[in-house]
């Protein structure tokens, strides 16, 4: 929510709604965390990966939470005053589309890893094995990449609520 008109609420009211996004907030910071760490020490097979596997494959569940999590922040708008609490407000902006890109990026990654271009990087040889790392690979760093930011974002945002 951007311009004149945004909606402001009560500090109190809007802390406290926001803690209670604490725990949603924390579950998808540990699944992008689990397949950053799955994906980046291995971008063609580390979706097959134990923690990998079961994040990546619950991968719709986590944005649909996100997606509800930003809804509810973008319902109830920007702290009235605080300046504290409009910085987390900042941050959680952040958080989000950091988190926009991640699930975007990692649901092509996983498409592809799981799919023809991880096959191919895994048993061809030559040209078609190379653009097809290539292409999983690039997916998994654009993934990592922004994952990675959420993630740190999330922990400065989860650090200052449950202090405030």
């Amino acid at each position: 929510m951007f311009g004149l008109f945004n909606k402001k609420t009560d500090d109190a009211i809007w802390l406290a709604t926001a803690r209670k996004q604490i725990e949603s907030i924390r579950t998808i910071s540990e699944a992008l965390a689990q397949c950053y760490l799955a994906i980046s020490k291995d971008p063609v097979d580390g979706w097959r990966s134990g923690a990998g596997q079961v994040y990546l494959k619950n991968f719709e569940t986590y944005r649909l939470q996100y997606e509800f999590i930003q809804s509810i922040f973008n319902e109830i708008g920007s702290p009235r005053s605080s300046k504290e609490l409009n910085q987390i407000k900042k941050n959680l902006d952040t958080f989000f589309a950091f988190c926009f890109f991640a699930f975007y990026w990692g649901k092509t990654h996983y498409a592809d890893a799981s799919g023809a271009p991880g096959r191919r990087a895994a048993y061809e040889t030559g040209i078609p094995k190379k653009m097809a790392v290539r292409r999983v690979t690039g997916n998994g760093t654009k993934f990592c990449n922004n994952a990675g930011k959420a993630v740190a974002l999330a922990d400065a945002i989860l650090d200052k609520l449950e202090s405030s």
